[in-house]
């Protein structure tokens, strides 16, 4: 059961978590030696305070707690909570696996097998093989990413380019080529620069959509998604019958006894962050209806378009244009 790419490397804290007691010195009480004779006391020194950086002291002084979320380091004997974690090399046996609660910059690669893991955002400046990166906050790969699994929670995800990749997030997408790639964000995909291709795979993307070139002359089979918003009206279900589950709680409790109180507040927090993916949820939806697929150079036979609530595969070769929803179907102008 040891995981053998867990080396131990980062130990993570979290804002407000104890990191040490200091116990203040004493005068010390009399003692007596073999012969009977009273041994004066001697005063115990005060002890050094390890306040390091992004840490805070206790009013009174005997604790040490976390400023901020970070690698928890002890370095010229005192504590000091890092929260930007940088790796000079690869990601490899030797580092094992990363994760981090805050910002990860990886100087190198990111090697098959291996995974990164953030609280805040991801860069990596060389490429990412058979990996799988995870982040809160943005992920940043210059270079490229090949048979990788990319995330992020909340973030912008800007890559190179990628091959065979998985890529979610609830923010934007930025690549310059995505060949074979299965694709699912909630804001804006980004393919213009050249050489601006975004070949073979499935694409779902709710927000704009604006490539270069779409599909390839071979005709490889190409589908995108732009406004499907049938997982989100499920998810969306899902959230209010959650709150309103929550709802009925607080109703239930709202007759029990006065320490109830405290249970009422903790189901209105619980209630608060699906309140607000509803909201973002709502936002999308309400979008949807102005979206298009913006293409500056050419779109190929064999490409399956989901455009809101219509359908199309091309059969014939189109240049630079814009395709909406019509009357009646998917239009190219």
């Amino acid at each position: 059961q040891v995981d053998y790419r867990d080396l131990g490397l980062i130990v993570n804290v979290r804002v407000n978590d104890l990191i040490c007691e200091i116990v203040p010195e004493t005068q010390g009480e009399e003692g007596m030696n073999v012969y009977g004779q009273v041994i004066a006391p001697r005063p115990g020194r005060p002890p050094l305070v390890p306040q390091g950086s992004n840490t805070v002291l206790s009013a009174d002084g005997t604790k040490l707690f976390a400023a901020e979320s970070g690698n928890l380091v002890y370095m010229g004997g005192r504590f000091n909570v890092v929260t930007t974690f940088q790796i000079s090399s690869d990601i490899d046996v030797k580092t094992g696996n990363i994760n981090f609660l805050g910002d990860v910059v990886i100087k190198g690669s990111v090697q098959e097998g291996f995974s990164v893991t953030a609280g805040k955002t991801i860069t990596v400046s060389g490429m990412v093989t058979g990996a799988t990166l995870t982040a809160q906050g943005d992920i940043t790969v210059k270079n490229g990413v090949f048979a990788s699994t990319i995330q992020s929670q909340y973030g912008n995800i800007n890559i190179a380019f990628g091959e065979n990749d998985t890529i979610t997030t609830r923010g934007n997408l930025t690549s310059t080529s995505l060949v074979g790639c299965r694709i699912k964000i909630e804001g804006d995909l980004d393919c213009t620069k050249n050489p601006g291709a975004l070949v073979g795979g499935d694409c779902s993307v709710m927000g704009k959509f604006a490539v270069a070139q779409l599909g390839n002359k071979s005709y490889t089979p190409t589908i995108i998604s732009v406004g499907s918003t049938t997982n989100l009206l499920l998810e969306m279900d899902s959230l209010e019958k959650q709150c309103t589950a929550i709802d009925e709680y607080i109703e239930k409790i709202n007759t029990s006894i006065s320490s109830a109180i405290r249970l009422k507040v903790q189901k209105g927090m619980d209630k608060k962050p699906l309140k607000t993916r509803i909201e973002e949820i709502q936002k999308i939806i309400n979008a949807k209806e102005t979206l298009s697929v913006q293409v500056t150079k050419c779109v190929y036979p064999n490409v399956r378009i989901n455009l809101n609530s219509f359908t199309t595969t091309t059969s014939a070769e189109y240049g630079k244009c814009n395709i909406v929803c019509g009357p009646n179907d998917i239009e190219f102008r």
